[in-house]
């Protein structure tokens, strides 16, 4: 008696169908409702189905009397069914088919829909769109789609993970006395304190200003913004500013060492 593996057919999973779709920065940080377009097999519009080109009466293939599939055998291997050579396993005569769908009943047609984008997909993220895809040839369930998603740079922000990257000038007094400066962050503006004494190249966080994401326990955690201190030198001083900074200069010599 045949075991189960030997007799249990179960269909071909149906391929999923590619599209692509770009966001800008903010988009995929924040998470957006989206417009996707893609190309998938559903019943060919032509022939509605039915395989044949409109207005033509259908007639069965003679070499398979429309079954099509014969019984063919190979050498030293069981005759086995296999789809007729004559019309490719429709069924029909060739001279019937629809031009469309090439006798199939399943045509390429084009489809648009709206997508919710999450918050924090990355560039080469795949979102699944299920049974959205391809209906395949046995009409059962059909395939997905696979959206792949295009991330856009912004200017002045860079991201990795859920930590959001930018650089903020500030002119020396300002690290040396400390002060208080707005940061542009993915929701908005916020205030940022740059504490006195502050170096060149420094890194200041903002906490839970970064990206969300979900943890290993399934809660929702939140990134932070780091920001790197550019602290800017002027080229040329005025003689009042050359004047203050030789006495602040004077003041940090121990006496000593003054001439």
């Amino acid at each position: 008696m045949p075991n189960k593996s030997e007799t249990s057919t179960q269909p071909a999973k149906t391929k999923p169908v590619y599209t692509q779709l770009t966001l800008d920065f903010l988009e995929a940080v924040l998470g957006a409702q989206k417009g996707i377009q893609a190309e998938v097999l559903r019943i060919c519009p032509d022939c509605n189905g039915r395989r044949i080109r409109p207005g033509v009466a259908s007639s069965s293939c003679g070499f398979c009397r429309g079954t099509g599939q014969v019984l063919r055998s190979r050498a030293g291997a069981k005759a086995a069914l296999r789809d007729c050579p004559g019309c490719g396993g429709r069924g029909l005569q060739a001279q019937q088919w629809c031009r469309r769908c090439g006798g199939v009943g399943l045509a390429k047609v084009p489809i648009s829909m709206q997508i919710k984008v999450p918050a924090g997909v990355q560039d080469n993220t795949v979102l699944r769109i299920p049974s959205q895809g391809d209906l395949p040839e046995g009409r059962n369930k059909q395939g997905d789609i696979h959206v792949v998603v295009a991330v856009q740079e912004l200017e002045g922000m860079s991201r990795r993970g859920a930590d959001v990257y930018s650089i903020v000038s500030l002119a020396y007094p300002d690290a040396i006395l400390g002060c208080s400066t707005e940061v542009g962050t993915v929701r908005g503006q916020r205030q940022l304190k740059i504490p006195a004494g502050t170096q060149h190249d420094a890194r200041l966080t903002l906490p839970g200003e970064g990206v969300d994401y979900r943890g290993a326990s399934g809660a929702t955690h939140r990134g932070s913004h780091h920001v790197t201190v550019n602290v800017h030198l002027p080229r040329n001083v005025t003689p009042v500013e050359k004047a203050i900074l030789l006495e602040l200069f004077a003041m940090q010599i121990p006496e000593s060492q003054q001439v």
